[in-house]
């Protein structure tokens, strides 16, 4: 395991391992990670991921909050101090 890098508000880490025959390597990484993946969750290891929203305002004011999370998603909605035309 080799630590990388600092970046984007992680700390970048690489795992090799070597396999016999090129045919088994997808089949090494899928285990490997599903086994970190269980590993994790067990010890309720958390994997932070990129976060974004995006505020869409149409023609007639109205406002979406369009976000990475899906309960951060709120319904068209005028902004505040606009009277409806």
């Amino acid at each position: 395991m080799f630590f990388l890098d600092f970046n984007d508000n992680r700390l970048e880490h690489e795992l090799r391992m070597h396999v016999r025959l090129l045919a088994d390597r997808n089949a090494a990484i899928d285990e490997t990670n599903r086994e970190i993946d269980r590993l994790f969750a067990k010890n309720d290891i958390e994997i932070a991921s990129r976060q974004m929203d995006v505020n869409l305002i149409n023609s007639e004011g109205l406002q979406q909050l369009v976000s990475s999370r899906s309960e951060g998603n709120v319904p068209l909605a005028r902004q505040p101090g606009e009277n409806a035309q």
